[in-house]
């Protein structure tokens, strides 16, 4: 039998379920997000993965629309939700209860709720960084889950930042995060033709080489996600919320976001999961 990646549908009750809850939950937010703050109406839209430029690489993403905005998303996001299966491997080998996470929905769910909090941000961010800056948007789809999937995802990026710093060189120092994601998505561009069919995709999820960048790329975003996660969790329960305000208006729109934080990781006697 052909091998062909399992589907999974992307209802349309579940995404505006999480639209909503999303913007519910960016209110207080944007009120003390500063200028950056852009809040609207967001909407749906499903579109046609023959014409995406990353294909099933990316199953969601806001746009712009000036009074209103609204996220793109892909009828089905089997691929995506395989590859992060292929990228967490040497994870789920060790953590095999956590491979539900990723057919439960609500990896989905996080891919959304970031989207409707980034699409009621504006700013002129260059360079805007998809590890470290976005980090922070995922961070908040990931705050925004119900448990038990909040604690099984903070669990799982724990256990891929462990994974991505023991690691044999361990993980790029900050000024080399560019050149992983450059890789990554000139990846995302030229393989996209390839996960529109269901063989092909299936063959490309087994092909390490060709999603080496990929890979990587994956791994390094859910470790960025996972040191914010520490740091909010770090916070005296009082201070969250201040927490989260001083991120969004003072630290999401600067060029060296997370990069502090990011640097501490490689230094060999700050575990993963220790003190600040």
């Amino acid at each position: 039998m052909t091998a062909r990646v399992p589907a999974f549908p992307i209802r349309e009750a579940a995404v505006r379920h999480w639209l909503a809850k999303a913007t519910a939950a960016s209110e207080p937010l944007l009120a003390h997000a500063g200028p950056a703050a852009h809040p609207g109406p967001v909407g749906t839209r499903t579109a046609v993965l023959e014409d995406t430029v990353l294909g099933g690489f990316m199953p969601c993403w806001p746009e712009d629309l000036g009074d209103s905005r609204v996220i793109h998303h892909l009828p089905d996001a089997g691929f995506f939700l395989a590859l992060l299966e292929r990228a967490y491997a040497p994870v789920l080998a060790k953590r095999p209860e956590l491979r539900s996470l990723l057919h439960d929905g609500s990896r989905i769910e996080i891919a959304f709720t970031n989207d409707v909090l980034q699409a009621q941000l504006r700013g002129e961010w260059e360079p805007y960084s998809m590890i470290r800056h976005h980090a922070l948007m995922l961070f908040h789809g990931l705050l925004w889950l119900d448990e038990p999937a909040r604690g099984g995802w903070a669990a799982l990026y724990q256990a891929v930042a462990g994974y991505t710093v023991s690691r044999p060189g361990g993980p790029p120092p900050p000024d080399r995060l560019a050149e992983v994601e450059a890789a990554a998505f000139a990846d995302f561009e030229r393989l996209a033709p390839r996960t529109s069919d269901p063989v092909q995709a299936a063959d490309l999820l087994d092909d390490d080489r060709a999603l080496a960048a990929v890979v990587e790329y994956q791994l390094l975003a859910s470790t960025a996600v996972f040191l914010l996660w520490r740091d909010y969790q770090n916070q005296p329960e009082q201070r969250r919320l201040s927490w989260q305000h001083h991120e969004l208006a003072d630290g999401y729109g600067r060029p060296d976001y997370l990069t502090r934080r990011w640097a501490a990781i490689l230094v060999p006697a700050l575990p993963v999961g220790g003190p600040r």
